[in-house]
């Protein structure tokens, strides 16, 4: 299991005890939807590749540890009858915050059927701390991919660490701040007790991947820096009306850095690292926006960088690292949540084409804002989980929708 490694992380200890923490995806399909029995054979045929989905977490405490326990594939693997005409997100919605299996690993997959002729979706969930994105990616690759795809090459593992150097101690250090201004206190939200509540709303918006990959490129960055850019851009326009009382000098942006490596592909639990990065507040227009998130993001681009924050959040101390993560949990260290999975497979079931696929993320009830966008086939689909009590957050999708196609027309600074 992931390389032999039997420990959770600190994060994973931290999830694990989160209720309605979850991460998962929506596959959707053309096609006839197969019978319910014919795609539990299918799990349960590659569940020996799958031994995240065989696991739990046992003990207590710094002593927990993950256990093998296979899963009763009926328990998770399901069904939902829609009437023709109904809304899948409103169902996605529903199933987001649905229990989970007892008494078993934490995920379940579930075919949605009815709403529509010759169209169907499968909807993959697990908890956060069974699993992060990268490892939902892997999942889905396996359980869906024409043939195998080797751990070097799986969505869920990060590119850099492939075949990462060995940092040097100037790497580390940064690396160390790094985590440091992670846990650090922000200005953003000064009544979470008053404000905030328990009630998470969840909105979709897509846009043409190459619309992102264009922009990013005339700047010399990435598609992750588009996505980052027009995120970063939609919430300082919420920001300057909603947050007065936060400095507007600068928005905090925590941005998931995948720290997956080809060894512990398939293992359980977290190998992300959320990584704050302080970006421009309002008054730039869209293009040097994005060049400033390029120059923001440069370090975390560096495979011996990321090869640092990894021997950093998997080799420092269990009593280090555990209140360091427990600390996020905190609302006055909340800042924007924003993660970024590049789907590099196509995906098939049974000769049915994956058409698209859409995210799907519950935050912790600490986190008022959480971004998720996965890229796949052409698409970058994104889904905004936001605290239902904090105003006008319902359109955010919307405004994001309309800064990714603008980020690098001349278009005004952010606060207009």
């Amino acid at each position: 299991m992931g390389g032999g490694e039997q420990r959770p992380s600190p994060l994973d200890l931290v999830f694990h005890r989160q209720p309605g923490l979850t991460v998962g995806a929506v596959l959707h399909l053309s096609g006839v939807p197969p019978s319910l029995g014919r795609l539990r054979a299918h799990v349960a045929a590659k569940l020996p590749a799958l031994p995240a989905l065989s696991s739990v977490l046992t003990g207590e405490g710094l002593g927990s540890r993950w256990a093998r326990r296979p899963p009763r594939v009926a328990d998770h693997v399901r069904e939902r009858q829609l009437s023709i005409g109904g809304s899948l997100e409103e169902a996605t919605r529903e199933l987001s915050q649905a229990p989970f299996p007892v008494d078993g690993p934490r995920w379940d997959l579930t075919l949605a059927r009815g709403w529509a002729q010759d169209r169907y979706a499968l909807v993959f969930r697990a908890h956060h701390g069974l699993q992060d994105a990268g490892g939902v990616a892997h999942t889905l690759e396996t359980l869906f991919s024409a043939s195998p795809i080797p751990p070097e090459r799986s969505s869920g593992v990060a590119r850099a660490l492939v075949d990462p150097p060995t940092p040097s101690l100037r790497h580390t250090a940064a690396a160390v701040r790094f985590v440091a201004r992670t846990v650090a206190r922000t200005d953003l939200w000064p009544h979470p007790a008053d404000r905030c509540s328990q009630q998470r709303a969840l909105h979709w918006a897509a846009v043409p991947t190459n619309v992102l990959r264009a922009a990013a490129r005339r700047h010399r960055g990435t598609v992750n820096d588009a996505y980052v850019a027009s995120v970063a851009r939609t919430f300082t326009r919420w920001t300057a009306v909603h947050a007065t009382h936060a400095s507007r000098a600068t928005l905090p942006l925590t941005v998931a850095v995948n720290v997956r490596s080809p060894t512990h592909a398939d293992a359980p639990g977290n190998r992300t690292l959320g990584g704050r990065i302080l970006l421009p507040g309002p008054g730039l227009p869209a293009s040097q926006y994005l060049t400033a998130t390029v120059a923001a993001t440069a370090a975390l681009k560096s495979a011996p960088h990321r090869e640092a924050l990894r021997r950093f959040v998997q080799g420092a101390p269990r009593w280090l690292m555990h209140p360091l993560m427990r600390s996020l949990l905190k609302p006055e260290r909340a800042a924007i949540l924003c993660s970024h999975v590049m789907f590099r497979h196509p995906l098939a079931w049974q000769g049915d084409p994956v058409r698209a696929v859409d995210p799907l993320v519950l935050l912790p009830a600490w986190v008022p804002a959480l971004v998720l966008l996965y890229t796949y086939q052409g698409r970058s689909a994104v889904v905004f989980v936001t605290d239902a009590a904090l105003p006008e957050m319902n359109t955010l999708h919307d405004v994001w929708q309309r800064e990714a196609q603008h980020l690098d027309d001349g278009g005004g600074p952010a606060s207009d």
